[in-house]
């Protein structure tokens, strides 16, 4: 039994570092570069050096927020047409 989990985790391993390390990416680009590029200051953070960590955190759940609500409008109206 140890074989087959061990071989199993050794296929799905190389699917998710991808995955996670274009997460990693995505987060840093949301929380960190798109507030330069909206407030048009490279060093928006420079009074605040904790504005950086709440940011990422804020970017995380705007995107996770929209997506998810995105996703119950989306089944709601496939619920709605089924219905019919």
């Amino acid at each position: 039994m140890t074989k087959s989990l061990s071989k199993h985790s050794s296929e799905v391993l190389p699917h998710i570092i991808p995955i996670f390390i274009v997460t990693i990416i995505y987060i840093l680009i949301r929380g960190f570069l798109d507030p330069i590029r909206r407030s048009k200051d490279i060093f928006w953070w420079k009074k605040k050096p904790f504005a950086i960590l709440i940011a990422l955190v804020v970017g995380v759940a705007i995107d996770l927020s929209k997506t998810s609500g995105s996703f119950v409008a989306y089944v709601k109206k496939l619920i709605r047409i089924k219905s019919q």
